[in-house]
């Protein structure tokens, strides 16, 4: 090969590179995340209730919970009471007592923690908590130290979202309620109360009976 063919070579291979970098590839368009920024938090509007002997701040949380709160720092101690609509006479027809069942089960286990080590985590934090059930509302309690607020809510929230209602805690609570059933047989204030309550609105809920 002449100098002359390799010449004529390179600027063939020279005028095809300048060609097709005059035609770059479609460059795929770049994505463009927009990040929006999460709206502040409306403030609490907290309406005070001054008495001779405390203060009570009252204001509804972003979940539409109504709370009443009363402070007293020289008091280390954090008490809660909690309560929400239903209760014994919404139990469904058939499984009268399901309700009294499940707040009986409440501080008997959950998450990884079984009744005995439920029971004894409350007792290392120096809390109490438990629910009950009356005809039209269910309750739950509890106190601790101030010192241990953190972990006792924890302990707490566990039971509300993980509870275990193990087979153990239910039997307890079965047989105890196989007492009281013939117990109240013989409590002159149940016949008086049952018998009052199926005068008076026979066919509502109120008027049923556990058995």
């Amino acid at each position: 090969m002449n100098y002359a063919t390799l010449a004529a070579g390179l600027l063939a291979a020279t005028s095809l590179t300048a060609c097709a970098n005059l035609n770059p590839p479609p460059v795929e368009p770049e994505t463009v995340v927009e990040v929006v920024a999460a709206p502040e938090p409306a403030p609490l509007e907290v309406t005070v209730h001054s008495g001779d002997f405390a203060e009570i701040q009252q204001f509804t949380t972003p979940g539409g919970a109504s709370v009443w709160l009363v402070s007293e720092p020289s008091i280390p101690i954090l008490s809660l009471q909690m309560a929400w609509k239903g209760g014994e006479a919404a139990d469904p027809d058939g499984l009268e007592g399901l309700g009294d069942a499940v707040g009986y089960n409440m501080n008997e286990g959950a998450g990884d923690l079984d009744s005995l080590a439920f029971q004894t985590r409350m007792e290392e934090l120096n809390m109490s908590f438990g629910c009950e059930v009356s005809g039209d509302w269910t309750s739950c309690s509890a106190s601790m130290l101030t010192d241990n607020d953190e972990d006792a809510m924890s302990l707490i929230a566990t039971a509300f979202a993980d509870p275990r209602f193990d087979e153990g805690p239910f039997e307890r609570f079965r047989r105890e309620q196989q007492v009281g059933l013939k117990t109240r047989e013989t409590s002159p204030g149940f016949l008086a109360w049952r018998a009052q309550s199926q005068a008076l609105y026979p066919d509502h809920p109120y008027a049923r009976m556990k058995t």
